[in-house]
């Protein structure tokens, strides 16, 4: 079987030049400064597999386990065939976690999956195969290489704009690898409503009424196709894309059949991907990328100045655009807003304001695949820079984002959104 992931995946782990995009491999795989040798410092090791498996139910005498075996095994080449142990393990919260046990030199690793019982007790075949199909997927595209929350925690608190990207492509890179994985699950399956459910299941922990949160996810695709967008807000974003962009692929395939032409697919993905994270996309991210400088500009000096720390987020914005020099034009409109001395800076900076917001939403509205409410998290990033957010900054992001009709509710649940 010819599988395939998401491309977007790539792109940020091995590096696209093009859009000045640094390979994360190079980075992880060269940090020695902590004494921590990353490239070994594989799940295995953090997540104690003694430890994990010491207390739980080895379970792959079970026919149906036996079955979802061979069933994966199946669909791979002989040199990929995998040795997998299931184990159950007894927590509140549904959980499935993927993980190595290194074996004796030219042996096959063995590939554990832990999942609580809620997989035996609550999920159907199908259901049952997604969720092992997307833990062998880490595997077999080397996800669990990464030690991806001890990165992020060792760099979370670095002030250099390049460990800041660093962070953040990180972060886009673990949202490509679970579309990846879903991708996976559902080339196995050939099942949009299995995969889908099984997602919802282990992500929310809704069992019994999981498929009425699939069809009000469902319903969202529906607003978002129309382009109201505001929704997005109120919804959990990671876990709509993922299931908007099994739903999408799916019927794709059945329309064209399972092996039809994937760089279709890429396109499918990416339109999706598109809608709630264009940031990811980032090859379609510019005028929205533009429009959140613009306005980036007006949230940072709403308070009567532009801080270094608001600068530093609009240049981790705007790294992937060449054409902003993100400290020349911060100055300038500082210098500009100096210049009257018959007002505040405060009041010199909200007649600028007023002035540059029409403009702003004229050019908004005339871009037909804007996505608004990127561009309204990325403000209220940028506003809580300096670790608050004050009602002038509010007042900024809500002058644009009331065009296109977002309440002050709305902004206002994105606020605890936002990390």
């Amino acid at each position: 079987m010819t599988i395939f992931k998401y491309n977007k995946e790539d792109d940020y782990f091995l590096g696209n030049k093009k859009y000045k995009i640094s390979p994360l491999k190079e980075r992880i795989y060269g940090l020695t400064d902590t004494g921590i040798d990353y490239k070994n410092e594989l799940l295995a090791k953090k997540m104690s597999v003694y430890n994990l498996t010491r207390p739980a139910l080895n379970v792959n005498h079970l026919p149906v386990i036996e079955k979802i075996i061979n069933h994966i095994n199946s669909y791979l080449d002989s040199d990929d065939k995998l040795e997998i142990d299931i184990y159950i393990s007894r927590n509140a919260m549904p959980e499935a976690k993927a993980t190595i046990n290194k074996k004796v030199a030219g042996l096959p690793r063995e590939l554990i999956i832990i999942l609580t019982q809620h997989f035996m007790n609550e999920l159907n075949y199908n259901e049952k195969l997604a969720v092992v199909a997307h833990e062998v997927a880490h595997f077999l595209y080397e996800h669990t290489n990464v030690p991806f929350r001890k990165l992020i925690k060792r760099f979370s608190g670095c002030q250099k704009i390049e460990d800041k990207i660093f962070v953040q492509n990180l972060k886009k890179w673990s949202i490509c690898k679970e579309v990846s994985a879903d991708l996976f699950s559902l080339q196995l399956t050939k099942d949009y409503e299995s995969t889908a459910l099984a997602l919802i299941k282990f992500e929310t922990g809704i069992m019994k009424d999981s498929d009425a949160v699939l069809r009000d996810l469902e319903n969202h695709f529906e607003q978002l196709k129309n382009n109201n967008q505001s929704e997005v807000l109120k919804e959990h974003p990671l876990t709509l894309v993922r299931v908007l962009i099994l739903k999408r692929v799916s019927e794709y395939f059945n329309e064209n059949g399972w092996k039809a032409n994937t760089k279709k697919v890429q396109k499918i993905i990416n339109d999706e991907m598109a809608l709630i994270y264009p940031e990811i996309v980032f090859d379609k991210n510019i005028k929205n990328v533009e429009i959140a400088f613009k306005l980036g500009l007006l949230v940072g000096i709403a308070d009567g100045e532009i801080d270094d720390k608001e600068v530093k987020f609009l240049k981790e914005l705007c790294y992937s655009h060449p054409n902003f020099n993100t400290e020349d034009i911060s100055n300038d409109l500082t210098c500009k807003i100096n210049e009257n001395q018959d007002m505040s800076n405060f009041e010199k900076a909200w007649s600028h304001i007023y002035e540059e917001i029409p403009k702003i939403n004229k050019e908004a509205k005339k871009i037909t695949d804007l996505h608004v409410s990127s561009i309204i998290r990325n403000s209220l990033t940028l506003a809580s820079a300096d670790g608050k957010i004050d009602s002038n900054e509010l007042k900024v992001i809500y002058l644009f984002a009331k065009e296109f009709g977002y309440s002050k509710g709305d902004i206002t649940k994105q606020m605890f959104n936002i990390k």
